[in-house]
């Protein structure tokens, strides 16, 4: 046992204890400990170990793990996942997801997929779907498809076609076609023609055209 001043060095085969002052170092083997007031750092061969008050950063050759309070920050290679309470954030090279609750949104590259409950977004550079229960919403540039159940809608610039069942209804700019089985009804600005089997009705204006097999009248009305 050395002392000197205030120092003193124990030492016990290959061990050695070093105090000076309030701090002390204590060295085993390859291992070492230095306490310095509250704060502590343990050295086993490669890992590191810090604490200093309620944190503490454990370092195991490229990994490093810190932990603050309630918070977690893990480091390994490129990867890093930080924890705050219930909240998560997953990063590895350019991918990144973030949970929090029981939401989720992952990230990678230019796309993202957000999912909260039951409902789930993914958006790829200029294109999304939505998702919500039995309900889907796909948007890609200036067109958009509604799917709700057995119902469609898609709509392309002006255009919108809707299917219902057996049922389409097309529209695109002023004119509109109605199909329902093998039913057909045509409208462009104030013309109509119907269809249903062999037969049609074609009406413009106040004339009116009826075709049923080889027989046709022709009906103008006119006004007294």
């Amino acid at each position: 046992m050395d002392r000197t001043g205030g120092a003193q060095v124990d030492r016990t085969g290959g061990a050695q204890v070093d105090r000076i002052g309030g701090a002390q170092v204590d060295r085993t083997g390859g291992a070492q400990v230095d306490r310095l007031g509250g704060a502590q750092v343990d050295r086993t061969g490669g890992a590191q170990v810090d604490r200093l008050g309620g944190a503490q950063v454990d370092r195991i050759g490229g990994a490093q793990v810190d932990r603050t309070g309630g918070a977690q920050v893990d480091r390994l290679g490129g990867a890093q996942v930080d924890r705050t309470g219930g909240a998560q954030v997953d990063r590895l090279g350019g991918a990144q997801v973030d949970r929090t609750g029981g939401a989720q949104v992952d990230r990678t590259g230019g796309a993202q997929v957000d999912r909260i409950g039951g409902a789930q977004v993914d958006r790829t550079g200029g294109a999304q779907v939505d998702r919500l229960g039995g309900a889907q919403v796909d948007r890609l540039g200036g067109a958009q498809v509604d799917r709700t159940g057995g119902a469609q809608v898609d709509r392309t610039g002006g255009a919108q076609v809707d299917r219902i069942g057996g049922a389409q209804v097309d529209r695109t700019g002023g004119a509109q076609v109605d199909r329902l089985g093998g039913a057909q009804v045509d409208r462009t600005g104030g013309a109509q023609v119907d269809r249903l089997g062999g037969a049609q009705v074609d009406r413009t204006g106040g004339v009116q055209v009826d075709r049923t097999g080889g027989a046709q009248v022709d009906r103008t009305v006119v006004a007294n």
